[in-house]
């Protein structure tokens, strides 16, 4: 008891501390992130009465921060905000005192979402009824990809103005100019360099970010740019992916090394991910690359790195092939494939370690082997699939042909599940874009809830951030 006494005031880092009621500390802790709530499990501790959880938003719990005593396992944490950052641990409980602190783990909840919510900031348009791309500006979008957030920096691949536009801070009001331009020498320019140069894009498309780097799918240079440090000017891209050197445009070879119209990157854990489009595939490399061409280290959706059919040139897919893959997302554990042209996300539930290692599950299809167009809660499009994100919690996808977002409030399981939410659409079987009125007739005129071919999607806390391409916009949907 002496132990148990000076541990309470003395703390864990206490060498007074020993091991306390038992095997001490709780084990085997998990957390899994629910819409507004976590569910938290463990190891009962032998001899423990109860337990007590401490908690914070942020990563470093200790004994100062909040607790909730007398829990049991599994314990539900209800009523926390959509998209917050929990962070858990958990201690035993016997004759009063506390034993020692369980290792830390963390999840994020889930934002509750509606069909047909109306979005609450537009960026692109000076509100959410206009739909112009033109003159080039600050402020004007013209038929834009994908975005990326690190840290506060907002990111927006403006595709067809050839740059980048970013954001020191998110918008909280609608139509509101960026503070820095990439890939253009100002914010009113949006020509193309021939021959490409370090600080030159040709529609780009997806962006990522990732320890104070970004990276860039340089789409129709056939090449992958990467930047060491966030940039907030139009500075020089460090390494090159694609080619040798950065004045020239890649070929669309199929080897190790090049890339042929690759439109996704993503990266987590140290790894890099990108979808060669052109060459039905997608490429891995294990570490964060450095030096220009360097070779990838695995490939997926095709046998080797020198063959780059659609499907294997089979007449249709399976669970280790591609056709067109658009987008790609890695969280660190999983990974995920937007197999645009098969209509179809597929989901690896561990990251790929071997050459066309095959897929453990699919969604937007009822097999492996299928590939229909179908406008239902668990069908896409074929050809309109390619962008993906999830929290760890959610599941988001832009279904494009579609004129839909799909949400799976948690992560799916079985082939072919349906989703639980659809923005841009008052139900899952209606696709037609800037429909207002749901009544399958294309308005003139976006709104504040319709979408017209929206590729690319994104969350931050409780914020969804959808690409609303045709509109020439980016919108934001807060969840609750």
């Amino acid at each position: 008891m002496g132990s148990l006494f000076l541990k309470g005031i003395l703390g864990d880092s206490s060498p007074y501390c020993g091991v306390q009621y038992g095997s001490g500390a709780p084990t085997q802790v998990k957390v899994v992130g629910g819409l507004n709530k976590t569910t938290i499990s463990w190891q009962n501790v032998p001899g423990a009465s109860s337990y007590k959880i401490y908690w914070k938003t942020s990563a470093g719990v200790t004994r100062s921060d909040s607790s909730i005593g007398n829990a049991s396992s599994p314990y539900v944490h209800s009523d926390l905000a959509g998209g917050l950052s929990v962070y858990y641990r958990v201690v035993s409980v016997g004759a009063a005192l506390e034993g020692a602190l369980s290792e830390e783990v963390n999840t994020v909840t889930g934002a509750s979402f509606s069909n047909f919510q109306n979005a609450d900031i537009v960026i692109g348009q000076p509100d959410f009824v206009t739909k112009i791309n033109s003159p080039v500006t600050a402020a004007n979008l013209n038929y834009p990809g994908p975005i990326t957030v690190s840290g506060n920096k907002l990111y927006i691949s403006d595709s067809r103005n050839h740059r980048i536009l970013g954001y020191h801070q998110i918008p909280t009001t609608n139509g509101a100019p960026a503070d820095f331009v990439i890939g253009q020498p100002d914010f009113v320019s949006s020509g193309l360099a021939n021959p490409p140069t370090a600080t030159s894009f040709s529609s780009p498309w997806s962006i990522a970010s990732s320890n104070e780097r970004l990276f860039v799918a340089d789409t129709s240079n056939n090449r992958q740019l990467i930047y060491n440090s966030l940039p907030t000017a139009n500075v020089n891209a460090d390494v090159v992916l694609g080619v040798s050197n950065f004045t020239t445009a890649g070929n669309g070879t199929c080897s190790s090394t090049d890339l042929s119209s690759s439109e996704g990157v993503s990266t987590a854990n140290g790894k890099l991910f990108v979808a060669d489009e052109g060459n039905h595939r997608v490429l891995i490399w294990n570490t964060i690359p450095t030096s220009h061409y360097t070779p990838a280290d695995v490939v997926i959706g095709q046998p080797d790195f020198t063959s780059c059919t659609a499907n294997r040139g089979g007449p249709t897919p399976t669970a280790n092939t591609l056709a067109t893959p658009g987008g790609v997302w890695g969280d660190g554990t999983r990974l995920f494939v937007a197999d645009s042209y098969n209509g179809r996300l597929l989901i690896w539930n561990t990251i790929p370690t071997t050459n066309g290692q095959p897929a453990d599950l699919v969604l937007g299809q009822s097999s492996m082997e299928s590939a229909v167009s179908a406008a239902t809660g668990g069908g896409f499009s074929l050809g309109g699939v390619y962008n993906i994100f999830s929290n760890g919690t959610q599941l988001v996808v832009g279904d494009g042909n579609n004129n839909r977002v799909l949400i799976w409030d948690s992560f799916p399981t079985v082939n072919g599940q349906s989703a639980d939410k659809v923005l841009g659409q008052s139900n899952f079987t209606n696709n037609v874009g800037n429909d207002d009125s749901q009544t399958g007739v294309s308005g003139a005129n976006p709104t504040a809830r319709t979408l017209a071919n929206p590729y690319g999607v994104y969350m931050v806390g409780n914020q969804l951030f959808v690409d609303d391409y045709d509109n020439h916009r980016i919108l934001i949907f807060k969840g609750k």
